[in-house]
């Protein structure tokens, strides 16, 4: 399935996608972080109630939703990290991947909140680790998109945030779900993708230390998340 929004702004997409291939890692984080924040904003606005409403029998709830965002972040990142270096993904790792993929998951919302966080800092880190000379010859199909290098498919995950961030907010509209919502969050430009905005993880200069989207977390959500973390390792 390929909304509509992917479809009427192709073009403008898949500038943004040729503009990450040329930007240096630090300011491709900054540009796909803030899209990350601005998607999980969305989601957490939602109680675990409104999470699970359709908008209509055949539609996806904000439930299905974060299912479908943690997954593909996480072959994102898979895709990132081994086409810099040369190589493909395994078979493994493609295993139900396609458009509007969706993982057997049976966790709950918050659940799946927290695995999302943890696969937005996971390719972030994948982007600030990557090699000094990447592999930006090697590339990927995207199914809609075409081919993609490794810098190429980050530029995809700020994308396909944009793409999710309209997605959420029109499901939450159809059914009624902002007034339930604990806060709205600012709209997101995407005007300029290397200019942070509102990032989801803080990066400070000069200690060459990963930075995790769980540290920015509440403390409550924080001990959940590396409670599952734990469980993954």
């Amino acid at each position: 399935m390929i909304s509509q929004d992917i479809r009427s702004n192709r073009d403008r997409y898949l500038a943004i996608m040729a503009e990450h291939g040329t930007l240096a890692p630090q300011d491709i984080v900054a540009s796909v972080s803030e899209t990350q924040a601005d998607l999980h904003a969305v989601f957490s606005s939602a109680s675990v109630e409104v999470a699970a409403r359709k908008p209509a029998p055949n539609e996806w709830c904000l439930l299905e939703l974060v299912r479908h965002a943690a997954f593909t972040e996480r072959l994102v990142a898979k895709l990132i990290h081994h086409l810099a270096r040369d190589a493909y993904p395994s078979a493994e790792d493609f295993e139900g991947a396609g458009i509007g993929m969706m993982p057997d998951d049976d966790h709950g919302y918050a659940e799946v909140l927290d695995d999302l966080a943890l696969k937005n800092a996971a390719l972030l880190d994948e982007v600030r680790d990557l090699p000094d000379a990447p592999n930006v010859e090697m590339k990927a199909d995207h199914p809609f998109f075409g081919p993609l290098n490794c810098k190429e498919w980050a530029g995809f995950q700020r994308v396909h945030d944009l793409d999710h961030i309209q997605h959420a907010r029109k499901i939450l509209a159809d059914i009624g779900g902002w007034a339930d919502a604990r806060h709205s969050p600012s709209p997101t430009s995407d005007s300029h993708p290397g200019r942070p905005r509102g990032r989801l993880t803080p990066l400070p200069e000069g200690d060459g230390s990963k930075r995790h989207s769980i540290e920015a977390q509440p403390p409550e959500v924080r001990a959940r998340m590396l409670a599952r973390a734990s469980t993954q390792m």
